[in-house]
């Protein structure tokens, strides 16, 4: 998941808010209506809602800040011989 410079800010104060590494749609709202995120001058952070966040029922992660951009280290590649 690719997220704007808007989008990361978003997610790092709502991030803060909750205080978990997981969230609800409860959060989200409870973030809204505190309009915490018009006092930080962030988005309302409902782009996080996606299946690829889903961890359970109505529970979700924060996914990784830059994910689709950091490489993945199971796969070294070998100069060839």
């Amino acid at each position: 998941m690719a997220l704007t410079a808007k989008q990361l800010e978003s997610l790092e104060a709502f991030r803060s808010f909750v205080g978990s590494d997981e969230f609800t749609r409860g959060d989200i709202c409870k973030f809204t209506d505190a309009k915490e995120h018009k006092r930080l001058g962030v988005l309302r952070p409902w782009f996080l809602l996606t299946d690829e966040n889903k961890i359970d029922r109505g529970i979700y992660k924060f996914p990784l800040a830059n994910a689709s951009e950091t490489p993945c280290e199971d796969h070294k590649i070998t100069p060839a011989a």
